[in-house]
């Protein structure tokens, strides 16, 4: 077995080899259009912007490229050519890096000779891979009996197959960590970060799927002025819904309720651009509901007029994410900010691999996400106006549930978040959790690691202790 096991990550590993050598050849026979250097923000250098994929981010790549260059000749006259320069792009590049191209000058518009840099973009997802800095997400299913009893799965890497632990009595939205398997820090030597599986269990029902999003264009059915969906929908399935939200998203530990949580209005007066506004949604989110897998990267937001509603949430064929604001309420703050929150919630439950498949139901689901999230009040300050209210869009009405519908779920948030500390378990047990996690359920490793620190720091309490043996590992893991 362990013979087999040997002879298919050896062919694992020169297909991954095969097809690098595959893709660099490409590369170099097709090389990218023509690109046109520009000045920089400073206007001291030039930068010509080059789009990569996925894969050619983490792995690196060498790429030829084009661009045009005003070349002086020996009668001082200029002439307009194409300069070509082959550059290789080193594991680890992400969005918005600046690579400078030594040796390499370009001319525009006649001016002298400036050095030149290159701006990569690259998307942050593909797969079921999402990348978070230099470490790997990705949601894996596991049945409740492999939660249970731990068991070895079949996972894929950036690198190709391993086997990944799972952990007895590991908890649906729990994570196992490979050390060392996520993406190579640029300028290190041989330093990656790691691969972080997110488990979930397998659902009985049908029509749920939960996934990190893929790569085709998907558009929600939208928020929309019409009313919403009927009012004889009964509290008790508000209840269910919200529950669930609760239980995905909200931290299990104490040490994690610290920060406010429902965003006021007021929180959003310094945010004078939508961008920011979702900036503080995100980073609000990102303290409230900490299981949610929150994404750091602030989407491209555009003011647009769509067809489908008021405001809308799109993955493109690369992943990048847009939310669309629909003009008609870009100039009433309060309005778009609901939007905002809104949507936001969309990205947030799409990164986090949780989706409905009935439209109306995933519409009513991310509703109740925003009073989760902490969104509630900045919604119900903007999803709806009386005439008297505001002349500029008389009668507006956003959202998918009712009034009273949305009373009850920030009602019944409210309540449960007063008393779901009551639930929590404590920072010493949650790190112990960890602790054992890291070591791949290995208690006698776990003792021997405790034991280690309390023979350094005797006088340490026994929650420093298991931080100091977590950090030591995840150090020793890199």
């Amino acid at each position: 077995m362990n013979i087999n096991r040997f002879w298919r990550r050896s062919f694992q590993r020169f297909l991954n080899v095969f097809r690098g050598i595959i893709s660099k050849y490409k590369n170099l026979i097709n090389p990218n259009q023509v690109l046109l250097a520009k000045a920089d923000a400073q206007g001291t250098s030039l930068q010509v912007d080059l789009a990569i994929d996925f894969y050619e981010a983490i792995h690196g790549c060498q790429k030829k490229i084009c661009f045009k260059h005003w070349e002086a000749l020996a009668n001082g006259k200029m002439r307009l050519t194409t300069k070509t320069t082959i550059v290789d792009i080193p594991p680890g590049v992400g969005y918005g890096t600046r690579l400078p191209l030594a040796g390499v000058e370009v001319s525009v518009d006649r001016q002298a000779p400036r050095d030149l840099y290159m701006f990569i973009s690259a998307p942050l997802s593909q797969d079921n891979f999402r990348r978070e800095g230099n470490d790997i997400v990705s949601i894996i299913q596991i049945t409740q009996e492999q939660a249970d009893r731990g068991a070895e799965i079949n996972v894929k890497t950036i690198d190709g197959f391993e086997r990944l632990t799972v952990p007895p009595a590991t908890q649906s939205g729990g994570y196992v960590t490979l050390c060392g398997r996520g993406v190579s820090k640029m300028g290190s030597q041989g330093g990656r970060g790691n691969h972080i599986f997110r488990l979930v269990f397998k659902s009985s029902q049908p029509d749920r799927s939960l996934k990190l999003p893929d790569l085709k264009v998907k558009t929600h059915a939208n928020l929309s002025p019409k009313l919403p969906v009927s009012t004889d929908r009964i509290h008790s399935d508000l209840k269910i819904l919200l529950e669930e939200l609760i239980e995905r998203g909200w931290a299990k530990e104490a040490g994690a309720w610290d920060s406010e949580f429902a965003l006021q209005p007021i929180d959003l007066a310094d945010a004078d651009t939508l961008d920011r506004v979702v900036k503080v949604l995100l980073d609000r989110a990102r303290c409230v509901a900490p299981n949610f897998s929150v994404p750091y990267l602030v989407p491209r937001i555009v003011v647009e007029s769509k067809p489908t509603g008021v405001g809308q949430f799109e993955v493109d064929e690369e992943g990048w994410v847009t939310i669309t604001v629909s003009p008609a309420f870009f100039d009433d703050k309060l309005a778009a900010q609901a939007i905002l929150a809104h949507e936001v919630c969309h990205y947030i439950l799409e990164n986090s691999g949780i989706y409905y498949r009935d439209v109306e139901l995933n519409e009513r689901y991310t509703d109740l996400c925003m009073f989760v999230c902490g969104f509630g009040q900045i919604f119900k300050s903007g999803y709806q106006r009386q005439p008297a209210q505001n002349e500029y869009r008389p009668g507006h009405r956003l959202g998918y549930l009712t009034d009273a519908e949305y009373e009850f779920a920030d009602r019944y948030v409210q309540q449960l978040r007063k008393s779901h500390p009551l639930k929590l378990t404590s920072e010493l047990s949650t790190l112990k959790q960890q602790l054992l996690q890291l070591t791949r359920n290995d208690l006698a490793l776990s003792d021997r690691l405790i034991k280690y620190e309390r023979s350094k720091n005797p006088s340490q309490s026994e929650v420093s202790l298991y931080k100091d043996a977590i950090d030591r590992l995840r150090r020793d893991c890199r």
